[in-house]
């Protein structure tokens, strides 16, 4: 019975420091997460800043042809003899609105990334000494153990420390899967948008006229905008995927520059009224989709595994004092 009540009394002191030890190390966690966010953001809105940049200097080379083929350039008046002013200065302004569109994704696009950094720094945390109380507590934990010198005691020990590496995994992945969440809803809305869409499309080739082309192109136009939460959306969940080792399958890659709006534009932006375009863009929207409720799905059974282990691992421990 002394024994007994020693081991349990040993469990419950074990569990305090335990309890104290994973409470700061989720703080760091939480601190570690929050800058590495901080440093990728700033790394991304480096990236849309160039490519703000390059886009603008399109934009402009693509203004310049249009205001040419408009105005009373040689080239414009050579086409216009020839016939073919009209034709080319309609693909031309294609070409413009394209390189408008981008444009102005890329600049929405920085615009929210800078929200994002700038209400992360805003709820920082003030952990300046975390690091050292976090020694203090494993002396603490260290002379304990030393002085209980019980086996029982060290069997409690590797279990409770295997614990804490699982409810650490657990967090991970409690985070991930939120942020697979918030963009599967994003997704969701971008779908709906491009859905209608494409429903008014099919009544405006049937003669639908000048409404059913407004209600369209609104539709698009909402779409548009939501792609720049998208486009954020689907970054933090590659990054929390990267941090539980879930490879995922979500790289859209345009050039040199890695961005679902572009890889959403390109199908949608050089015809904006053509019904097969939008229905190109819905299916890349699907298709992403699709990608992301896999992933969550591997997510889900991690999580479930750790349950499992967590569950055993407490069992074990009930074991332990039972024995005793």
């Amino acid at each position: 019975m002394l024994l007994e009540n020693t081991t349990m009394g040993n469990g419950s002191m074990l569990d305090e420091l335990n309890e104290r030890i994973e409470e700061l190390k989720n703080r760091v966690v939480e601190h570690e997460t929050k800058s590495r966010r901080i440093r990728d953001l700033e790394s991304d809105l480096q990236l849309y800043g160039e490519r703000i940049v390059e886009l603008a200097s399109i934009l402009k080379s693509e203004e310049d042809d249009v205001d040419q083929l408009e105005g009373n350039s040689i080239r414009g008046m050579y086409l216009s003899l020839l016939g073919d002013n009209e034709k080319v200065l309609a693909e031309e302004k294609r070409e413009y609105f394209a390189a408008w569109l981008k444009h102005d994704q890329a600049v929405e696009t920085a615009k929210q990334t800078r929200t994002e950094i700038a209400s992360l720094r805003a709820r920082g945390l003030k952990l300046g000494d975390l690091r050292s109380r976090q020694v203090a507590l494993f002396r603490e934990k260290e002379r304990f153990l030393i002085e209980a010198d019980d086996h029982y005691s060290e069997q409690l020990l590797a279990l409770a420390e295997e614990r804490g590496v699982f409810l650490a995994e657990r967090n991970e992945l409690d985070e991930a899967i939120r942020e697979g969440f918030i963009l599967q809803e994003g997704l969701d809305g971008v779908i709906r948008e491009l859905r209608q869409a494409q429903g008014w499309g099919v009544f405006d080739l049937l003669g639908g006229g000048l409404i059913a082309t407004a209600v369209k192109h609104s539709n698009l136009d909402d779409a548009r905008v939501k792609i720049a939460g998208v486009q954020l959306q689907l970054n933090r969940f590659k990054r929390e995927m990267a941090d539980v080792d879930v490879k995922t399958n979500l790289e859209i890659e345009i050039g040199r520059f890695t961005t679902f709006a572009d890889f959403f534009f390109d199908g949608l932006m050089f015809d904006w009224i053509v019904q097969s375009q939008i229905s190109k863009s819905l299916s890349t929207v699907e298709q992403t989709q699709r990608a992301v409720s896999d992933c969550l799905n591997q997510l889900s059974l991690r999580q479930e595994k750790n349950k499992a282990r967590d569950i055993a691992i407490v069992h074990d421990r009930r074991n332990v004092i039972n024995r005793a």
